[in-house]
């Protein structure tokens, strides 16, 4: 089973819960998604995901409320922080896990929207082509793949 890795100690978390509603299972049932501290840190990884697999490519930002952004501070140690931000931007905005490029192209974990159609962040599968987003962004290591 894979761990995700929250302030450099392991997390083994349970299944979700989302607005108050059981979430879908997770892409991979032998990861665990957390209804715990460290949902907000999970919903940021989704909607990374289901960005690339929607557009090919890492989105370049995800604007978030600033509750939300402060509680993934908190969860992460420093060097995380700075691996996580030096590959995406973390805006304080008014929505809940949007990501975004600087050509247009959107994504809305919340709405499950985007700006090329609907879009179900926990139905993303595994890339032959591009790393997860958590070893994307430092939260975890590829040898743990």
């Amino acid at each position: 089973m894979r761990v995700l890795t929250v302030g450099g100690q392991p997390f083994d978390g349970v299944r979700s819960m989302v607005l108050g509603q059981a979430a879908p299972a997770p892409r991979n049932p032998d990861v665990l998604v957390p209804n715990g501290i460290d949902k907000n840190l999970v919903r940021l990884t989704l909607v990374v995901d289901a960005f690339r697999q929607q557009f090919g490519r890492w989105p370049r930002r995800v604007v978030l409320h600033a509750a939300l952004r402060d509680d993934i501070r908190r969860l992460l140690s420093d060097q995380q922080m700075t691996v996580l931000e030096s590959r995406l931007e973390l805006v304080v905005g008014d929505a809940a896990f949007r990501a975004e490029d600087d050509d247009g192209h959107w994504l809305h974990y919340g709405e499950g929207t985007s700006n090329a159609g609907r879009v179900d962040p926990h139905s993303v599968g595994p890339s032959s082509t591009h790393p997860p987003a958590d070893v994307w962004l430092g939260l975890r290591s590829e040898d743990h793949l």
